[in-house]
């Protein structure tokens, strides 16, 4: 099971690998940059919002949010690999 700053740093990603910035999908989900944030961070967790977040970067809500939508187990391995955290890293 990934540690919550790992599930953090996935949703990253995935916004990264859409094309979008973090400002667009907030745009796109109708929410403010702030909010957008307190969902990625798990802060705010309307299941609604959250899956209009997951469409939003084109990925499935149980991949994006796995500790809320999925079994607890991500298939996503990539932020094991040094060379997308620091990717990751890049968007902070």
């Amino acid at each position: 099971m990934l540690s919550d700053k790992e599930n953090i740093i996935n949703r990253k990603i995935f916004i990264m690998k859409s094309g979008r910035t973090q400002r667009r999908v907030a745009e796109i989900v109708g929410v403010s940059r702030i909010t957008l944030y307190r969902y990625l961070c798990c802060i705010d967790k309307d299941p609604q919002t959250q899956k209009k977040i997951a469409r939003a970067c084109n990925v499935k809500p149980d991949i994006f949010w796995p500790e809320f939508f999925g079994n607890g187990n991500s298939n996503n391995t990539s932020s094991h690999d040094a060379r997308v955290i620091r990717k990751a890293k890049a968007v902070n």
